[in-house]
């Protein structure tokens, strides 16, 4: 079982947890049904796949003992060969427990936080 999740957040859905103790779902999460969560290895692409150039973006990591729902580990169409996590719940603020400002290298890529690197190679 996988200790930790991530998630890629919007600046004003970071601002809108805060306020109310509880990660609000997505558009992209209310129309399929669960929160996108994403394992280590998966963020890079992740980013690079749907937020690329985007500077107003934090990387949540996410205590899977403290979520509440079922966390399932799912192969989405048509990446059937990697199982992402999908969280039919609610990520309350105290599951977060770590917050990282991402920011842009010259090239427009996002530099990955260093725990997130040690976290792919444990």
């Amino acid at each position: 079982m996988h200790e930790r999740v991530y998630r890629i957040c919007e600046q004003t859905a970071w601002a809108a947890a805060r306020a109310s103790g509880e990660l609000p779902w997505s558009e992209l999460d209310r129309r399929d049904g669960f929160v996108h969560l994403s394992r280590a290895e998966q963020v890079a692409g992740t980013l690079a796949r749907y937020f690329a150039g985007r500077d107003d973006l934090f990387l949540l990591t996410i205590a899977c003992d403290r979520l509440e729902g079922e966390l399932r580990f799912e192969a989405p169409e048509p990446e059937r060969d990697q199982l992402f996590p999908h969280l039919y719940g609610r990520v309350p603020l105290a599951a977060i427990i770590q917050v990282d400002r991402l920011t842009l290298d010259a090239q427009g890529r996002h530099r990955l936080p260093v725990a997130l690197a040690s976290a792919i190679h444990d």
